[in-house]
């Protein structure tokens, strides 16, 4: 006998048999079994309940917020204007430092010029030649700058410009699928 069994206090009939008594021990063990299952079963239904109760309640909640297809199309056009916006400010920056490599390029030719008269005018002992090598290795780093610079810039604008487009397809398919209904 387990513990639960042995704290079971059984109801006998003083002219029950032995074997009867061992058959309504046996009963009462099942019925307390029975309400213990019972017991878990409704403990679980509750559970469950709730849990559907939870499910139903953030539906509703998820209906409420959805917007109505005139909502969507709206905030989808400002999301678009805001992206064609941002690309045109990476347009921007990507044309002030094209302009401002041009110059420092114009201005790195003109230098990398008059350092290769002087060097070639003067003697490699007055350290022109060494501060020509010197002006190539930073105009080479410069040059290395420019172009990483310019390839995440472009990186960005295709970016914008391909979530633009998808803005674009999402819109004009909510607009469909409204004219479509209402035909």
């Amino acid at each position: 006998m387990t513990k639960e069994e042995q704290g079971i206090k059984f109801v006998y009939d003083p002219d029950m048999t032995p074997a009867e008594r061992l058959q309504a021990q046996r009963e009462q063990l099942q019925n307390i079994r029975e309400q213990e299952e019972l017991k878990k079963l409704l403990a679980n239904q509750s559970k469950i309940l709730q849990q559907m109760s939870q499910r139903h309640q953030k539906q509703q909640e998820k209906e409420e917020k959805k917007k109505t297809p005139e909502e969507e199309i709206e905030d989808l056009r400002r999301e678009e204007s805001d992206l064609l916006e941002k690309e045109y400010q990476i347009d921007g920056k990507i044309k002030k430092i094209t302009e401002y490599y041009q110059e420092a390029e114009s201005s790195a030719h003109h230098i990398d010029l008059i350092l290769e008269q002087l060097t070639y005018q003067y003697s490699p002992q007055n350290g022109f030649d060494s501060i020509r090598e010197d002006f190539l290795r930073k105009l080479h780093k410069f040059r290395e700058c420019f172009e990483e610079e310019s390839q995440t810039l472009k990186q960005e604008k295709r970016k914008a410009s391909e979530e633009q487009d998808r803005v674009y397809y999402e819109r004009i398919r909510i607009a469909n699928s409204i004219e479509n209904k209402r035909n």
